[in-house]
């Protein structure tokens, strides 16, 4: 790794790593109003540094092997930076309360991601750390070029079409998104196997020049750390979601919230305008938060409550729905009983105010 790389390399973990220094202060400073915002808003860029790492480790090996565009080289340096600017970015905007903004974010950043990429993917020849890497592009260097100058007008399309979706409403904008993303990956694929059974019919290449790809040693080694660090991540996801717990603490002056994986909240009695116990289940729509088979925390919606904050197991049935000056929030205990005994005890605490 050359010098120049180095000096790249060490920046972008400074600009990914920023966003965790905003989150951390901002936590210190003003209360989240959307359950583990603050937490999954410095958590985000330092899995992303990591990620970074792994990945230039990659494209430096790799580029020994293939020398590849030096745009190309340059703008891998980027993708995660602004991935996590971008991503903790929301979390800290959920947590200072700004929800309307998301639907208008989320495609801008989503169409210029396309129009980008679809810029530089002519210029890329073949490796295994950007563009399309699949079997009929990997194996025969005249479908690379020919996938890739198609999917560049493809991405392009695409990119102006999720800008224009940014300016419509939210609910309409996302559906857009996702119209337009799965297309964009899959139209590519589709093309280049049809572009190498046209080799095969015109005579241009044989099912032996595609079978006789085998890969380097080099594509088998990054595989195989590949397969490592996606196992690793899989176990964490299934670890994440059956473990976890809340924890709610009834203190003279304050109800507070705590959870295993960062977040919770304070609310003070003085606060309160109401609190009342459901027998039934509250449900609706998550707009952002954590999820797993055990609990649900975060900012929700539904057309009885508007947007709520809520913290419960998602055994029961039993909610209690606490009404502020300025929120809802929504809590439960992991069963019924301990639920209307934690919403007894609140309002002991209230009356006695």
């Amino acid at each position: 790794m050359t010098n120049k790389y180095k000096l790249k390399l060490l920046i972008s973990f400074i600009v990914i790593l920023l966003p965790s220094v905003a989150a951390i202060i901002l936590n210190s400073l003003v209360e989240p109003k959307v359950a583990g915002a603050w937490h999954f808003g410095w958590i985000v860029p330092v899995v992303l540094v990591l990620m970074q790492l792994f990945l230039h480790l990659i494209t430096f090996r790799e580029n020994e092997r293939v020398k590849q565009n030096e745009k190309i080289v340059n703008i891998t340096f980027w993708v995660l930076p602004v991935l996590s600017v971008y991503i903790s970015g929301i979390f800290i905007m959920l947590s200072l309360g700004f929800e309307n903004a998301l639907g208008i974010i989320l495609s801008a950043c989503f169409g210029l991601m396309f129009l980008i990429f679809g810029n530089f993917m002519p210029k890329a020849v073949q490796n295994r750390t950007f563009g399309l890497k699949i079997k009929w592009t990997l194996a025969n260097e005249e479908n690379w070029a020919a996938t890739h100058r198609f999917a560049g007008k493809v991405w392009v399309i695409a990119g102006i079409v999720t800008l224009i979706g940014a300016f419509l409403p939210e609910m309409w904008s996302v559906i857009l998104l996702f119209a337009v993303s799965v297309p964009a990956v899959v139209v590519p694929i589709v093309y280049s196997y049809c572009y190498y059974k046209k080799q095969l019919s015109n005579g241009t290449a044989t099912k032996e020049d595609y079978s006789n790809y085998k890969g380097s040693k080099l594509d088998k080694k990054n595989s195989v750390v590949a397969m490592i660090v996606g196992g690793v991540i899989v176990v964490f996801v299934v670890i994440l979601m059956f473990v976890g717990k809340l924890t709610f603490t009834v203190g003279d002056e304050a109800l507070k919230i705590d959870t295993t994986f960062g977040g919770g909240m304070t609310i003070d009695y003085d606060e309160i305008k109401s609190v009342e116990c459901s027998p039934e289940r509250v449900d609706g729509m998550r707009v952002s938060g954590f999820a797993s088979s055990k609990l649900l925390y975060g900012w929700f919606k539904n057309d009885e409550l508007g947007n709520y904050t809520r913290y419960t197991y998602t055994e029961g049935e039993a909610t209690i729905i606490i009404y502020t000056k300025d929120s809802t929030i929504v809590i439960s205990e992991a069963t019924d009983e301990a639920t209307w005994a934690l919403y007894e005890a609140i309002s002991d605490k209230i009356m006695g105010k």
